[in-house]
């Protein structure tokens, strides 16, 4: 089989992908014997994307649906094993991540501030409202991380609808989650930093698509009611709106462009306004010199970053003025952005101390670049297969002369 450069060029991607989202836990659990595993992931994603292709090729990439009920159902014993064993402490105290939302919708609740509250491990709340809103119907089922098998199951329904193949959608899901060790650490202790990444990038995703199909249709400004709350979960996403006006500008008129424009603009703004209005210096998820700490960087440093790699980032997504947007465009200027954002601080300085435990933090942009790197992996197949149709039909026409 033929690597071209640009096949190269995808699976140094993904895998630089997984191995942010990997090898935090790879260090924390297995010390010096990570650097086996992370070769062991190189050689699974290379053979398991080079199967995949060859699915694609030969068999127009079909997979039963059962491999899909048996994923949800492999990741769905892993919580139900994993999550009261995190929950017990044994291993460690644990993440606050699903405490903090537990908290926050408890405080909303009783009518009372939500950041006003500090989680079960004593830290501030930095879930945006968003996060705090949506998780609210799980909290009152009795657990915020019931969230996380929900919006599994809706990714699990998405990928089969993006992808071309179900073998690339398999591809997608076991990098994404099951075979991400931060990932499925996050989502098995009832996290929301993988999830809230998914939801905000499956928000994305249809909402472009309803805007291309009817931008007046009640679909979507459904849709853009919940992505405005998405995109107000975590402070970062603020990147985002640049790039969803240009898509909108270039695919729609300027009217109805800046309509389905406002309808996530006003819902984000509706919901966070309020709450940091209310009290500006106690609105925790603006605090993010304080989620710097652990860099050890001086404050004369870490101040100013915090404003220049947001604007930045910024930049980035504005670069969505400058060129065609389409869909996968979107998903690699949103992934480049966000990586702005995380990497070049928390990244660079964790592989420099020889410690990658924040690594994770990249779990949101990794998200985006590995859905946009698989998204092109599986066009050659579909090149090849249309290549072949091509000539079956020439031959048959010829041979009908």
């Amino acid at each position: 089989m033929r690597i071209s450069w640009r096949d190269a060029g995808l699976f140094l991607l993904i895998y630089a992908c997984w191995f942010t989202r990997s090898v935090g836990q790879f260090m924390k659990y297995f010390h010096g014997r990570a650097i086996f595993l992370v070769l062991a992931g190189a050689i699974a994603i290379g053979v398991f994307l080079a199967v995949a292709r060859q699915m694609g090729l030969r068999r127009g990439g079909s997979l039963h649906w059962g491999w899909f009920a048996a994923y949800f159902g492999l990741v769905l014993g892993l919580y139900l094993v994993l999550y009261p064993i995190a929950q017990s402490h044994v291993l460690g105290p644990g993440s606050d991540r699903e405490c903090q939302l537990a908290v926050a919708d408890r405080q909303l609740l009783h009518l009372e501030y939500p950041y006003a509250a500090r989680t079960c491990m004593g830290q501030t709340i930095s879930a945006g409202p968003g996060a705090v809103m949506l998780a609210l119907p799980f909290y009152l089922m009795g657990r915020v991380s019931i969230q996380n098998l929900v919006w599994l199951a809706v990714l699990v329904v998405f990928c089969l609808k993006f992808f071309r193949y179900r073998t690339t959608a398999m591809a997608y899901l076991l990098i994404v989650i099951l075979g991400s060790p931060g990932a499925l650490d996050d989502f098995v202790v009832g996290g929301d930093l993988a999830i809230c990444s998914i939801y905000v990038c499956i928000g994305i995703c249809v909402f472009l698509w309803t805007f291309d199909e009817n931008p007046s249709g009640w679909q979507h400004y459904v849709v853009g009611v919940f992505l405005g709350l998405a995109l107000c979960s975590r402070v970062i996403f603020a990147v985002i709106p640049p790039l969803l006006l240009a898509y909108l500008l270039q695919h729609g008129k300027r009217s109805a462009a800046l309509k389905s424009f406002a309808i996530p603009m006003i819902v984000a703004l509706g919901v966070t306004l309020p709450l940091y209005l209310y009290n500006p210096k106690g609105f925790t998820p603006l605090q993010l010199s304080q989620k710097l700490d652990f860099t050890g960087l001086p404050p004369q440093i870490a101040h100013p970053l915090v404003v220049i790699l947001p604007v930045l980032a910024m930049l980035v997504a504005c670069t969505g003025f400058l060129v065609r947007l389409t869909m996968a465009r979107v998903l690699l200027i949103a992934g480049l952005a966000l990586a702005t954002v995380a990497f070049p601080l928390i990244g660079v300085l964790e592989l420099m101390r020889g410690d990658a435990e924040y690594l994770t933090y990249n779990l949101i942009s990794s998200v985006f670049l590995i859905l946009w790197a698989l998204d092109g992996f599986e066009r050659a197949p579909a090149r090849a297969l249309a290549r072949t149709d091509s000539a079956a039909h020439a031959v048959s026409t010829v041979g009908g002369l």
